[in-house]
C-alpha cells in the first residue's frame, strides 16, 4: 500500500509528519489494541464496517 501525496504537497505546500511506514506501524498498533471495539461497532457506515470473509474465502478457494 503507498500513499501518495504529491499533489497536496505541490498545490497547499503540506508536509507529512509520518512516513508511509511510520503511518502503517500506527495504524496497525491501532486495530491490533482496538479490534474488539471496531468489529463491535453497528453505528457506522457500510463503508467502515470491516468486510464479510464469504467473499474473500471463495476467492482464496478458486485461486
Amino acid at each position: 500500500m503507498w500513499f501518495d501525496t504529491q499533489r497536496i504537497r505541490r498545490e497547499l505546500g503540506w508536509v507529512p509528519t509520518l512516513t508511509n511506514e511510520e503511518m502503517m506501524l500506527r495504524a496497525f498498533s491501532y486495530y491490533s489494541e482496538n479490534r474488539r471495539a471496531i468489529h463491535a461497532r453497528t453505528d457506522v457506515s457500510a463503508h467502515s464496517k470491516a468486510a464479510p470473509m464469504g467473499i474473500i474465502r471463495l476467492l482464496k478457494w478458486m485461486s
